[in-house]
């Protein structure tokens, strides 16, 4: 009966290897080396934009609930601005008819001081 199992990591070392499979086996150790810098390289890029992530949506919080403050206090202005266009319409139109008050005495005056004239020209 023959053993199956696989070697373990130690039997490996002791196996002879021809130049080549050295040449081989440097040129896999090496790329291997290579994959596992970039690997770690881009564990650290995706950690980096995982907490830009984290950064950019509580700063997305923020800007949303001070969008929502800015939303109410220009709601508050319109209002306010609102009542102020419905003071100053009344004004004008208050204006407006102390201005046609103005006018008609004005012009019963006119009337009033010709018609004194008159009488004192008779007398």
């Amino acid at each position: 009966m023959s053993d199956t199992t696989a070697p373990s990591a130690d039997s490996w070392v002791d196996v002879k290897l021809t130049d080549r499979e050295k040449v081989i086996a440097d040129y896999f150790r090496k790329e291997i080396a290579e994959v596992n810098k970039r690997a770690a390289c881009l564990a650290e890029l995706v950690a980096e934009a995982n907490n830009r992530k984290k950064i950019l949506a509580e700063e997305s919080k923020i800007l949303a609930e001070e969008s929502k403050i800015l939303a109410e206090e220009i709601k508050k202005q319109k209002e306010e601005y609102q009542k102020q266009t419905e003071l100053a319409d009344s004004f004008k139109s208050r204006g407006d008819e102390l201005s046609d008050a103005l006018h008609i005495a004005n012009a019963e005056m006119m009337r009033l001081k010709n018609k004194k004239r008159r009488v004192c020209k008779r007398k």
